[in-house]
């Protein structure tokens, strides 16, 4: 007997960062049956990629993000996706770092608006899975010795929020499109990075360096930063209680703002970092590791660059041991969530 062959999966997607053809808000359909590679089409002729002409191969890829309106064989609604193409009718599907998705439902958005207004709730998704795939990169990170402060340059990229809340609905889907940006951007500015410095005799250079902060980072970081300025701060912490075991959550204070508003990435992703969890040592190590960085790259951001390079190639034992804790604690907090 023939075994029946795969029916493929379709799902409709809304494009949150512009490439190639295809713009932001414009609505595509998604099939694919491995769900690493799939084949796009758009439902007008404004991005239709049949009315494109295909690119010759040998040429740097495109990328766009997109958020799913609908779930799909592997992934969940509202996930984000990084879809990369030459062709932009056929594309790599790259999921983001720990699966999480891309929006809160309106009522939960809604409930916990209603309850810090005014003001900003970060807020991240967890699994076993999460854990134990931040957990495998930070041992990686730990192997390669002359990375010094820049371990932790990319390991605060994997602790970014799924979510950033604010009191205004309307503003809130411009945050939501500037946040998903800002990952999907970080997500590039990580892993070229990340695998040139496992390479053997690595050294941090002014081209790896150029590769941690890339325009595309920069860019979605300002326009971030613009979008949530009207709504950050003093909310207390203590009143963001995570709704779950595998939420996080955490907020942005007016004082954290204000000093690393004109400060460049390492100096201002920190305070997007959620930090508190129903694990209350979880809670802690997240606060030590968050509270760290903002101090030090602060510090270090206001430095002359020669100064800075020099200091930064150099081991920082305090963030050191503070990110390994982290990693034990997230071990810890989600133990009982194993890869099936």
């Amino acid at each position: 007997m023939r075994a029946t062959p795969d029916v493929p999966h379709l799902a409709m997607i809304r494009v949150l960062t512009p490439g190639g053809p295809y713009l932001t808000g414009q609505r595509l359909s998604l099939a694919f049956v491995d769900p690493s590679i799939g084949r796009l089409a758009a439902h007008d002729t404004l991005g239709d990629p049949t009315t494109q002409e295909t690119r010759g191969a040998g040429l740097v890829p495109e990328s766009i993000s997109a958020a799913l309106t609908c779930s799909a064989g592997a992934y969940e609604c509202d996930e984000v996706l990084t879809l990369s193409f030459v062709d932009p009718a056929l594309v790599r599907i790259h999921a983001s770092p720990g699966r999480r998705r891309a929006d809160l439902s309106a009522s939960t958005r809604n409930g916990a608006t209603a309850a810090i207004a005014p003001g900003i709730i970060l807020r991240s998704r967890w699994s076993g899975e999460d854990s134990c795939r931040f957990v495998a990169v930070i041992d990686k990170l730990f192997t390669v010795e002359r990375l010094g402060w820049y371990r932790h340059s990319l390991a605060m990229r994997m602790l970014l929020p799924d979510e950033i809340l604010v009191p205004n609905s309307t503003a809130g889907d411009e945050v939501a499109t500037r946040l998903a940006a800002l990952r999907s951007a970080a997500t590039e500015a990580l892993g070229a990075p990340l695998l040139g410095a496992l390479i053997p005799q690595f050294s941090v250079s002014a081209e790896w360096l150029e590769s941690i902060e890339t325009p595309a980072l920069v860019k979605a970081l300002a326009g971030l930063r613009e979008a949530i300025a009207p709504y950050v701060s003093e909310t207390s912490l203590a009143a963001i209680s995570p709704e779950s075991k595998e939420t996080l959550t955490g907020t942005i204070r007016s004082a954290e703002y204000q000093s690393a508003r004109n400060e460049g990435a390492d100096a201002f992703l920190p305070l997007l970092i959620p930090e508190r969890s129903t694990h209350e040592g979880l809670s802690q190590r997240l606060h030590e590791y968050r509270s760290a960085l903002i101090e030090l790259f602060g510090q270090t951001a206001r430095t002359a660059a020669a100064v800075r390079l020099k200091q930064m190639t150099l081991p920082n034992h305090v963030l050191d041991d503070r990110l390994w804790n982290l990693a034990g604690a997230l071990q810890d907090a989600f133990d009982d969530r194993t890869i099936a």
